[in-house]
Formats: structure tokens, C-alpha cells, sequence
């Protein structure tokens, strides 16, 4: 499944029901990463699903910054004007729902780290870089 702007609202909240699951976001497809496959490397997740959604449409380069917030519980996304004014954008990316129990808490604001380098993946999604228009907002 795609992951829209059009879904966005029901896939959150189909998400927003499981704590047995994190998030990983990249732009970049993770090599041999298929359903019911292994990522054969360390990795970082999030319970997040905004933190995770964001990370997999984010092409960060030089200076490029992304934040993910919340203002009286809504989500805040935001970039800077780096990232405006320079070679990262925003791009089709991949969505990857691991098994939380494959990861530990690293106690730094919902991330997580992969215990080990065989990380069950239990769905992919492509993530559609439009997904947040009218949402990011250019921080300095």
C-alpha cells in the first residue's frame, strides 16, 4: 500500500492502536527488505509513526535539518531553511513496520535501536513525498 495523503488519517489511526510494532522511515529502499524478510543491519526506529513517516521522505544532505514535535498533542513537522535553500528534498521513501520486541529503548525521545543485525520486517510501505503538504513548516 501506498501511504498518502488521502489515507493518512486512517492509517494513523490503524497504527496508533498496536504498541507491539516501531517504525522505520528511509528514502532509500533497504537492500533484500521484503515482508516476512530480514534487515541485515543495525538500525533505528521509532514509536512514532509520524517520526518514522517523516524520515522516509526526507533526502537530507549537507545542513539539511527535520524536526517532529507536538503542540498540545498535534504533530508538529518541521524543516529548516537549509533544507529549503539546499540540495535536500522531499521524495518518494519507504516505510518499514518492525517488531518492537527486535528493539531496545535507547531513552532519547521514541527512538530505538535494533538488538541485533536480523531485524524481522513485518510490512512495508511506499511512502508518497506529498504526504504532509500544508503540514511542514520552515523553522531557521
Amino acid at each position: 500500500m501506498i501511504i498518502t495523503k488521502e489515507n493518512l488519517e486512517e492509517i494513523v489511526k490503524e497504527f496508533s492502536q498496536r504498541s507491539d510494532i516501531v517504525f522505520h522511515g528511509s528514502p532509500h529502499e533497504i537492500s533484500d527488505a521484503v515482508e516476512g524478510g530480514l534487515v541485515k543491519e543495525v538500525i533505528y526506529a521509532s514509536d512514532d509513526f509520524y517520526y518514522g513517516a517523516f524520515m522516509a521522505i526526507l533526502g537530507l544532505q549537507d545542513y539539511g535539518r527535520a524536526e517532529v514535535g507536538y503542540d498540545n498533542g498535534k504533530v508538529r513537522l518541521s524543516i529548516n531553511m537549509q533544507f529549503v535553500n539546499g540540495e535536500s528534498r522531499l521524495e518518494k521513501g519507504f516505510l518499514y513496520i518492525l517488531d518492537k520486541k527486535d528493539f531496545e529503548d535507547t531513552h532519547n525521545n521514541h527512538e530505538f535501536e535494533s538488538k541485533s543485525k536480523q531485524v524481522a520486517i513485518l510490512e512495508v510501505h511506499e511512502v508518497d513525498p506529498n504526504i504532509f503538504a500544508g503540514m511542514i513548516t520552515v523553522i531557521e
